[in-house]
């Protein structure tokens, strides 16, 4: 994303910035949106110097920043442009180990490895753009209809679920009373057969099940 100021910078490629933060331990981003505090430090959005510290000095009217990541420098009005400080990024063997603390800040792990600091475009780091800013991966319409559609999908899927429940509990009823009808049947013409083995105890048990399911409960 275009900016046009120049001290927004933008990794093309794999890296990270390094910054200090207040304890004194160290910050990685790829939050490009850098500018200059009172005393001429750059420093990050959240004020923390990017490192190694660069301070633009007093009375620049220009900065160039090459496009390469290698080099910085600042157009004075009686001076050609002086080299400064170097901008380079930090490389990790496992980036995806990083631990992210907030502020769009992540720390080194035992999983990401020891940062290596590189020169852009060096050693398999990407480049540096000035007066551009990395944009969001994320589009906010496009994760609230994804959002959306899965909300309804989990509550179609609850629903087919109690329905499929219901059924089945209706079924297991219509079940019991035609057994208990069967059973009563049997009885009264005094023709209840006679299983035999486990399939008799199977089925006698049913039949009691079932009519316990349908006799009133007793109030003392």
């Amino acid at each position: 994303m275009s900016t046009g100021k120049r001290l927004d910078l933008m990794i093309v490629g794999e890296g990270y910035f390094k910054v200090l933060k207040p304890d004194g331990s160290f910050g990685y981003t790829r939050d490009g949106s850098f500018k200059k505090d009172a005393t001429g430090l750059i420093v990050n959005s959240n004020g923390y110097p990017l490192v190694p510290q660069i301070t633009v000095p007093e009375g620049a009217t220009q900065i160039t920043i090459g496009q390469d990541g290698n080099r910085r420098g600042d157009d004075s009005c009686n001076a050609t442009p002086t080299k400064l400080e170097q901008i380079n990024l930090a490389m990790f063997a496992n980036p995806a180990g990083l631990m992210r603390t907030g502020e769009n800040l992540w720390v080194e792990s035992a999983a990401s490895g020891t940062p290596n600091l590189v020169a852009g475009g060096a050693s398999g780091a990407g480049t540096i753009s000035s007066g551009y800013l990395e944009g969001s991966n994320v589009s906010v319409v496009e994760e609230m209809v994804r959002m959306i559609s899965a909300q309804r999908a989990y509550e179609i899927n609850s629903k087919a679920i109690q329905t499929s429940d219901d059924m089945l509990s209706t079924l297991n009823t219509f079940e019991e009373i035609i057994m208990i009808t069967s059973f009563l049947t049997l009885l009264a013409t005094g023709t209840l057969p006679d299983f035999d083995g486990s399939h008799r105890r199977r089925r006698l048990l049913r039949f009691a099940k079932a009519i316990r399911f349908c006799m009133p409960v007793r109030q003392n």
